[in-house]
């Protein structure tokens, strides 16, 4: 309070209530007026009371009000900072949006690299039409001993290497600066060259794992005897012996015609989806292609549709898996004819013989004629050759007159050739050759092993120098391989157990395989791999026991039909 009475601040609230509401406000504090007498008629002092007290209130909001308009030098001042907030919220909003959307784009390529890793939907023109990994039948795998993958990781995880390589190994390219085969041309028997595609060593490493875990696990026809383990052209050359008749033709171009479609469509008929199929028989397949020049690179142009080269590993196995339909149709008709013909495949020759002198050739050269048309293939007339009793009749090479033997002009060859390296050296030998004297001549000695060890011996005695090694006889090997145990002695290595059915392949090159077979309620089980070797176990869940014991018998029934025997 001031000397006078009044309040400190008076002259402020003189200001803001004016000078006849003060002095109300001042008689009515200092007991001059009472809030129950009427100031005006019809108004009490507490009415107006109230309304000063607004009053107040209100010049107090607009006292605030000045206050922030007298702390700013300038109003524009106050919008500039105004638009730098809203500029720098919308920024923010902006930066979060843009964040949202990279982690979305990023999200999608990932996805899209997943799906190109594990699910490549391009793999070159003109083979890609049917890259879907769905569908497929896993049962008819499990029964057949495949592996069972269904998309091009999984396969690279079977074969040990990366999806990356996979698809650079079967991506189809019309030009290339890259060719995955070392080509070279050998001569013909029958004049002319043939082309040879040796597989470089990454792609005989893939080539190899589908020959080991697919191809092998499967049998061809009966008649098929080539490039099969145990057979040799003396067995296909045995069932003709002493024929009165024998027919010979020839498959033209055989694993030419089997083009990538067929391959693709032979993997689908296993039970893979069309997508794996697709890139198994990119990788067995390739295109004829020619080396040239362009601006000092080198490349490789295709010449011709994909197909069967020759010099792989799978091809052989794959000619006579896909043949199988023709081989199937062409015994069922020879065993049914009145001359009863005896039919055998080497490859790209088929032989028949029938021991009725009057046999009706012509009726089957035409029949088979129309089967091979009818299953893709075609027959190279010119190499057809009709062998009469007692004319010489040659099967693969052979001599199939009497008993299965080499030709007299070919021992005499031989002979011929084994003198003049005694008489002129072996070093003058190798150098007329061109090749080592000596390794020709150990395989001479092999080959003519192969058909008669009584005369392969005989040669031996004569000419002791070819081999140092004594001779066995066809199918048995004089020593056994380094780290590997002999047949004989492999089966006792892992022990059968109960309610398990083992299979053993017997001595091949590779040293020996073996399957085990067992179910347990609807499960089936699977062990497989090379003799001696714990082996690898795979399972596979069927609805009932029932479905589990039949793919079971299915399976075992494949392995006998493909040379496995009870251990």
């Amino acid at each position: 309070m001031s000397e006078s009475g009044l309040p400190a601040d008076w002259r402020t609230r003189l200001e803001r209530l004016g000078q006849r509401n003060f002095e109300i406000r001042e008689m009515l504090r200092l007991g001059f007026l009472s809030a129950a007498d009427p100031l005006r008629p019809g108004e009490t002092n507490a009415a107006l009371l109230a309304k000063i007290a607004e009053l107040e209130q209100l010049q107090a909001e607009l006292d605030e009000v000045d206050d922030v308009v007298a702390s700013a030098s300038r109003i524009e001042t106050l919008l500039e900072e105004i638009r730098r907030e809203r500029l720098a919220s919308s920024a923010l909003r902006k930066a979060e949006r843009r964040r949202a959307r990279e982690e979305q784009a990023r999200q999608k390529q990932l996805a899209w690299a997943t799906q190109r890793c594990e699910r490549p939907p391009y793999l070159g023109a003109g083979v890609s039409t049917r890259l879907q990994y769905t569908g497929g039948d896993d049962d008819a795998l499990a029964s057949a001993g495949l592996p069972e993958v269904h998309t091009v990781l999984e396969l690279a995880d079977d074969m040990d290497t990366t999806t990356s390589e996979v698809q650079w190994l079967s991506y189809h390219r019309s030009v290339t600066t890259i060719d995955h085969y070392n080509r070279f041309t050998t001569p013909k028997r029958s004049g002319g060259t043939r082309t040879i595609s040796s597989p470089k060593p990454r792609m005989r490493q893939a080539q190899t794992y589908i020959k080991t875990h697919i191809l092998d696990q499967l049998s061809p026809a009966s008649p098929a005897t080539g490039f099969r383990t145990g057979l040799s052209i003396v067995s296909n050359a045995e069932p003709h012996v002493g024929a009165a008749v024998v027919i010979r033709m020839d498959i033209k171009d055989f694993f030419p015609t089997i083009t990538f479609p067929r391959v693709r469509g032979y993997y689908e008929s296993l039970g893979y989806n069309p997508g794996i199929a697709t890139v198994l028989a990119l990788l067995c397949t390739d295109s004829p292609r020619t080396a040239f020049r362009f601006e000092g690179d080198r490349y490789y142009a295709a010449s011709g549709p994909r197909a069967l080269p020759q010099g792989a590993c799978t091809s052989p196995s794959l000619a006579n898996l896909v043949a199988r339909g023709l081989d199937e149709r062409l015994i069922a008709w020879a065993a049914g004819r009145p001359e009863s013909w005896t039919y055998t495949r080497y490859a790209d020759d088929m032989v028949f013989s029938s021991n009725d002198a009057n046999s009706d050739v012509a009726s089957l050269i035409a029949t088979v004629h129309t089967i091979v048309q009818d299953e893709g293939f075609s027959v190279n007339e010119r190499k057809t050759a009709v062998m009469r009793a007692p004319h010489r009749q040659m099967v693969t090479g052979l001599v199939v007159n009497d008993v299965v033997r080499i030709s007299r002009r070919q021992m005499r060859r031989l002979r011929a050739f084994l003198h003049q390296c005694e008489v002129r050296g072996l070093n003058a030998m190798t150098e007329s050759l061109g090749t080592d004297a000596r390794c020709a001549a150990t395989g001479h000695l092999a080959y003519v092993n192969m058909v008669n060890h009584d005369q392969a011996l005989k040669l031996l005695q004569r000419h002791p120098w070819i081999q140092r090694e004594p001779l066995s006889p066809p199918g048995v090997r004089s020593r056994s391989r380094p780290g590997r145990t002999p047949s004989s002695t492999q089966s006792a290595v892992t022990p059968v157990t109960a309610g398990v059915t083992r299979l053993e392949l017997a001595d091949p090159p590779d040293g020996g395989k073996f399957w085990e077979v067992w179910v347990d309620g609807a499960t089936l089980y699977r062990r497989y791999g090379p003799l001696g070797a714990p082996g690898t176990t795979s399972e596979k869940a069927f609805s009932t026991p029932e479905a589990a014991q039949s793919a079971a018998e299915q399976l075992i029934q494949n392995k006998l039909s493909g040379g496995y025997r009870p251990a």
